[in-house]
């Protein structure tokens, strides 16, 4: 082999390392325990630049993020998306995420959800919405901003309130629990989706479109989550033993079966 087949070959060898080793975006969970968003990792979207976006109780085991929409101006996932968000890159593959809410949605037309975006006009809406006859499962899918409806599911309000997406190639399942453990199935629908981005989201509709603060306790990947979430409970408890340490307790040859530690 000459020298500039043998470049030649480098060259390939690593162009091919090169691309073998290019990150896939696998979705990353996050519990939000942090003072402030992870701005490496999620994209603030925020289309009427009137949401905030806040990090409550930080560094304790009750860490959330809060999106706050206020009252009188729709933010709404219908007629262009409008809600404000967070979103990370995702690969185009398969994935199941899960998101917790701490929130409860009780005023018409308050939203949270997540979205599954292809661009601004191709993506997916999944979301815990209230109508004037209580809480609802919904989904919709957006196709060159045209939106079509999958999912319309009555269900029994809750707080907290958890949300689950699996993706199966163009098969994508949308799943509820009140307690992250028992999961009921809301419904199932085929639609095709190059997968770009993910994430988390709030909102609200109607006249005159209601105050929200929506509260996200954790977004996890279910193939890797973060555990334990938040840290844990890592303060040890703090016990003050009346009378001392040393205590007596009946006597000799008297058994006792049961004592009282003041």
């Amino acid at each position: 082999m000459g020298v500039n087949s043998r470049n030649l070959l480098y060259l390939l060898l690593g162009f091919f390392i090169l691309f073998a080793e290019a990150p896939a975006f696998a979705i990353t969970s996050d519990d939000f325990s942090s003072p402030v968003l992870n701005t490496t990792l999620w994209t603030v979207i925020n289309p009427r630049t009137d949401a905030t976006f806040t990090i409550e109780w930080a560094g304790t085991p009750d860490s959330v993020l809060s999106i706050n929409v206020p009252a009188g101006t729709e933010h709404d996932v219908w007629s262009g998306n409008m809600a404000p968000r967070i979103m990370q890159a995702a690969a185009n593959e398969d994935f199941e995420v899960k998101v917790k809410f701490q929130s409860s949605i009780t005023s018409q037309y308050q939203i949270q959800g997540m979205i599954v975006e292809q661009d601004s006009n191709n993506f997916i809406r999944f979301d815990f919405v209230r109508d004037n006859l209580g809480t609802r499962v919904f989904a919709a899918t957006f196709s060159n901003g045209s939106p079509s409806a999958k999912l319309n599911v009555s269900i029994v309000s809750g707080n907290p309130l958890y949300l689950r997406i699996t993706r199966a190639g163009s098969q994508w399942t949308e799943s509820y629990s009140y307690n992250g453990t028992s999961w009921t199935t809301a419904g199932s629908f085929s639609h095709t989706l190059t997968v770009a981005s993910v994430g988390p989201f709030a909102g609200n509709a109607g006249n005159p479109a209601p105050a929200f603060t929506s509260r996200i306790d954790y977004f996890f990947n279910t193939a890797s989550p973060i555990s334990p979430e938040d840290g844990g409970d890592t303060i040890p408890p703090v016990i003050n033993i009346w009378y001392g340490p040393d205590q007596l307790f009946a006597y000799n040859g008297i058994p006792q079966a049961w004592v009282n530690i003041l």
